[in-house]
């Protein structure tokens, strides 16, 4: 029984490995749900679920739904905030599984399961705290489309499936606008590097459908979000001529010695791999990708803060994880010792970095303590940017962490442009936020706001 016991788990090291990663974020998820849900737009966008009792579904992004239903769930069956919130940091986690449980278990594709396993760990530190990126939800969407597209043969098994090929196209092209490049890049790398006609046929029709929906997206559903990021392209050759050596770039070399040496360390090792087994154009195309979108990106946002920045690095670590997966042939033994690395240094470093969050979660208790009962309005002068890297979301912050720590809410906001509050003087039965709200617009059971009396007080 024992002799059996051990050759499964050796036949079944990589699903064992899985288990231990993802109960791992599952603990840590719910350890540190306070951490996760009292962070930027993460409180902000669980108090629209809370207050609308829909989903918070920003510029098209509806693949943000498969995470916010968790939320929206909690809400609807009228559990405690706290719960809700528990709900959320635990539903991301949820929803990453799932996904490997249908690469891994449901189609049994083992290779893409280990690339996707490699990227889940490869990089991710301050987005395990950022959980509501929209972009960092998508990526492992994509892994669960090229999973279901694979499995299909040219022909009338295709077609018999292009009915639910359509919506998940749409989901995928609407997550995030980052997602088609890499999409493409893929999908160049199936159409290159595999001899199969049926699939590349197959590869040929879900670009075109793809590029279908890009194109309707782009002409009809424009939103002031993406435009805006159009607009950082137009500065990227005047930045070019400066020298790549932005703020951005610089921090990100620092953290390679640091956060991201574990990135450096495995594309060092891609690389020698690579060369190792003669795959030079694989390595070429991979290395080089990755060094033009780590230009772009820096170049596009040269003094963008670290965690934005690592939602953009994402790239890079999914076109690592793929490199792995198209061009480096492992033993079982030698891809499990990799990916028992990957899992103990990833779940190493989201406890390390977790230190600075929950300093953080101690400073907006200092600030409750301080202006408890009052309703107050700030100058961001006034606060710590180790802690509040932006001052619009403090609002929702504070809401959400009064709320679940004291049963009552403070309001608390913050602005570099006070002077842009000074309607609010007089007002004394309204939340303020990035938008004003009355109270007996708000459900009372989650925003508990007692003082109906007092107006707000401005510290310029």
């Amino acid at each position: 029984m024992t002799r059996t016991i051990f050759s499964l788990a050796r036949k079944n090291a990589d699903i064992l490995l899985a288990v231990v990663l993802f109960v791992g974020l599952f603990a840590m998820s719910i350890i540190l749900y306070k951490e996760r849900v009292c962070y930027m737009d993460v409180s902000f966008q669980l108090s629209e679920i809370i207050r609308t009792n829909t989903l918070a579904i920003q510029v098209n992004r509806f693949g943000a739904a498969f995470v916010q239903l968790f939320a929206l769930l909690g809400r609807m069956s009228s559990l405690p905030l706290w719960v809700i919130g528990l709900l959320y940091s635990c539903g991301v986690v949820i929803y990453q599984w799932l996904i490997w449980v249908y690469i891994r278990l449901v189609n049994r594709d083992v290779g893409l399961s280990y690339a996707y396993l490699m990227y889940l760990t490869l990089l991710c530190t301050h987005l395990f705290f950022w959980i509501q990126s929209e972009y960092s939800q998508a990526i492992p969407f994509v892994f669960f489309y090229f999973s279901y597209t694979n499995r299909l043969s040219w022909g009338s098994s295709y077609l018999r499936s292009f009915w639910l090929l359509i919506p998940l196209t749409i989901i995928l092209v609407f997550f995030h606008p980052l997602v088609f490049p890499l999409f493409v890049w893929m999908s160049l790398l199936m159409f290159l590097f595999r001899s199969n006609q049926s699939e590349k046929r197959v590869v040929v029709a879900n670009s075109l459908l793809a590029s279908l929906v890009f194109g309707i997206k782009e002409v009809y559903f424009k939103n002031w979000y993406d435009e805006q990021a159009k607009e950082r392209m137009k500065g990227l050759w005047a930045q070019l001529r400066q020298g790549i050596r932005t703020e951005s770039f610089d921090r990100f070399l620092s953290d390679l010695q640091g956060i991201y040496l574990v990135f450096a360390l495995l594309l060092i090792l891609f690389v020698w791999q690579g060369i190792y087994q003669k795959k030079y154009m694989g390595v070429a195309i991979v290395v080089l990708t990755i060094l033009a979108s780590l230009l772009f990106f820096t170049l596009t946002h040269p003094t963008t803060e670290r965690f934005y920045m690592e939602n953009m690095f994402l790239s890079l670590s999914f076109m690592l994880s793929v490199g792995f997966l198209f061009f480096i042939t492992l033993t079982s033994r030698k891809a499990n010792l990799l990916l028992l690395f990957l899992i103990t240094t990833c779940l190493f470093r989201y406890a390390y970095i977790s230190r600075h969050y929950h300093k953080r979660l101690g400073y907006m208790r200092e600030l409750i303590t301080t202006y408890d009962n009052q309703k107050v309005i700030l100058s961001e002068k006034h606060l710590d940017k180790q802690y509040i890297e932006y001052s619009w979301p403090l609002a929702y912050e504070i809401w959400m962490l009064s709320t679940i720590e004291r049963g009552r809410s403070t309001s608390i906001t913050a602005t570099h442009d006070i002077r842009q509050y000074d309607k609010c003087h007089d007002t004394t039965h309204a939340f303020v936020g990035i938008h004003i709200h009355d109270y007996n617009t708000l459900p009372s059971a989650y925003f508990i706001f007692q003082d109906t009396v007092s107006s707000y007080k401005m510290i310029e």
